[in-house]
């Protein structure tokens, strides 16, 4: 399991955007994959990936975005 934040390039709304979220992957090199496969690698201008335990609870997810500085 991965948490990433990503600063991208929003084609719609024409500004740059931060965004964060977790995935499923086997290792940092697919998880990077997967990130810029669905914010489109051309529109990518940073990425942030940490590795997360595989089974996580709902507590552990709100204290790693709270440590991750991810905010509502």
């Amino acid at each position: 399991m991965f948490y990433y934040k990503v600063e991208h390039w929003d084609e719609i709304d024409h500004e740059t955007r931060q965004e964060s979220g977790i995935l499923s992957a086997k290792d940092y090199a697919h998880a990077a994959g997967r990130v810029a496969e669905y914010y489109g690698a051309e529109n990518m201008i940073s990425m942030y990936l940490e590795e997360w335990e595989d089974v996580l609870t709902e507590d552990e997810i709100l204290e790693g975005f709270e440590k991750a500085d991810v905010r509502e």
